[in-house]
């Protein structure tokens, strides 16, 4: 099976422009030949490219031109680009539209064939794009209705044919929006700097008025004066909402508790040895008093009296007490 394919040239018909291309295949054994015919209307093309110009914040305006016959096959302006006689596609420099115009000024002003001859201008033009900006563009710096405008060239391939791409793109409405941009990023940059200075400056005075609520209270504490620092109900008065600072507080305050309550204890030690030795000393008094009076006892009556033996056998007797 053998066969071509080609691509034909731009045409009108019933008031489109079209585009076809034509697959041609031969049956090599039996000679027979089959013809496939594509066609579809640049107006697409055109209505695709305003789509992508829609989403792109900047005026911008894409032309398609025939290379070999200067014709305009596709744009995103909104011009016609068929003759009146609805025969023909105007070429490039009988458009009625400013920067078509200005695109015709540029071949006629950069390149040495005669004005306005587009048959010899454009294939100057595409030996220019093809060998010295291969695989880019060429940007050339115009000025249409008093606004600066930047023109890009560039060539496109269909099959055989070739095609050269204008695009034009508003400078100053870029560099309006750039600037526009930079201030207001300057603007948010300087709310943030400022922002973040407040909230420095903030923490910074919240973190100091913390930290001087602990060391009072670790002074106070530091002097035994629970009363003035701690409540029965929940602990440590004032206590600090950082996190780290409320947990110092807290051992602090439980190692000064734990400090009293030795403190306390040893004072009750203290107290009860006191007490102590009092009642030692006190039952060694006792003591000794009891021991002297043992050693010296009262002194006793005593009597002592005188027997005689009377004449009847009778005892009388007679004495005195005596101590």
């Amino acid at each position: 099976m053998n066969g071509y394919s080609k691509f034909l040239d731009p045409y009108v018909w019933q008031g489109a422009i079209y585009k076809s291309s034509i697959n041609v295949a031969v049956n090599s054994a039996t000679g027979e030949i089959a013809v496939f015919g594509n066609d579809w209307t640049m107006s697409f093309l055109s209505s695709q490219l305003n789509q992508v110009l829609a989403t792109i914040p900047y005026p911008m305006l894409v032309g398609m031109l025939d290379a070999t016959t200067g014709s305009v096959v596709a744009t995103s302006a909104n011009v016609s680009l068929i003759s009146q006689d609805q025969t023909s596609i105007l070429p490039v420099n009988q458009i009625n539209d400013p920067f078509f115009q200005d695109l015709t000024g540029y071949l006629n002003g950069a390149y040495y064939a005669p004005n306005n001859n587009l048959t010899q201008q454009l294939p100057q033009l595409v030996n220019v794009l093809t060998k010295s900006y291969a695989g880019s563009q060429m940007f050339v710096s115009r000025k249409v209705n008093g606004a600066n405008w930047r023109l890009s060239l560039n060539t496109v391939k269909f099959g055989d044919q070739v095609y050269i791409f204008a695009i034009y793109l508003d400078v100053d409405a870029v560099e309006s929006t750039v600037n526009e941009v930079s201030a207001r990023t300057g603007y948010i940059m300087i709310g943030i700097i400022a922002a973040f200075l407040m909230i420095g400056t903030v923490f910074t005075l919240t973190l100091s008025r913390q930290l001087d609520l602990v060391s009072r209270q670790i002074h106070l504490l530091k002097n035994l004066k629970f009363q003035e620092v701690l409540d029965k109900d929940t602990g440590v008065k004032g206590r600090s909402f950082i996190y780290e600072l409320a947990f110092l507080q807290e051992v602090f305050h439980e190692m000064v508790v734990v400090f009293a309550n030795t403190i306390k204890t040893s004072h009750s030690l203290q107290s009860h040895a006191t007490t102590t030795q009092s009642r030692h000393v006190g039952q060694s008094r006792n003591g000794t008093q009891q021991q002297s009076s043992i050693a010296r006892p009262e002194p006793s009556h005593v009597s002592v009296g005188i027997v005689k033996a009377g004449s009847n056998g009778n005892l009388n007797g007679s004495g005195t007490d005596g101590k």
